[in-house]
């Protein structure tokens, strides 16, 4: 038998809680520069220190760019259709590296045609990766082959099947699966 406490605990009210709760960090979030502290930092022999970081949030791309171009910021994310841009400006220094970054194809392989191996191997022997790189990233890009990119070091594995370019594999995929052409 349990003991009765009082309260009464429904799906509704904890359900009210917890939204309640999770709206609370969101509502004294502040866009304002935070004032710095004054900080004791004698007992640290390291040095010198920074004042203060301020952290603009400049939410427009072309405001960024422009901001970035004019000295009023000290860093930035420059998108690789824009690189072309400041490349040649001598107070920006473009920094590339990989990311964690990757895009895919996602497919639903529980139906027709997409159930069929053959029919996947021959997308991928469609989806010519380099082209890509070169021509929607302007070059700043690797292939990647598996769900890992390379920037993930050890946990990426570079020994997975590659699926080379080629119409002309394609076509012998589904053809030795038993697809015909019309």
């Amino acid at each position: 038998m349990r003991k009765k406490t009082g309260y009464k605990w429904t799906s509704a009210t904890l359900l009210a809680l917890v939204s309640i709760l999770s709206l609370l960090p969101a509502y004294f979030a502040s866009a304002a520069p935070i004032p710095p502290e004054q900080q004791n930092w004698k007992w640290e022999p390291y040095g010198p220190r920074v004042d203060e970081i301020l952290m603009p949030v400049i939410l427009d791309y072309d405001a960024r760019l422009m901001a970035l171009k004019k000295g009023d910021v000290d860093t930035g994310f420059i998108q690789p259709t824009r690189v072309a841009e400041v490349k040649d400006d001598p107070n920006i220094y473009i920094l590339t590296y990989q990311t964690f970054n990757l895009q895919f194809l996602g497919i639903n392989c529980q139906q027709y045609p997409w159930n069929y191996t053959a029919v996947r191997k021959a997308v991928a022997h469609l989806i010519d990766r380099d082209w890509i790189i070169r021509n929607v990233f302007n070059g700043f890009g690797v292939p990647v082959e598996s769900a890992i990119p390379p920037a993930f070091g050890d946990w990426n594995n570079p020994n997975v099947p590659t699926y080379p370019y080629s119409r002309d594999l394609a076509k012998k995929e589904l053809l030795d699966a038993g697809f015909t052409y019309d």
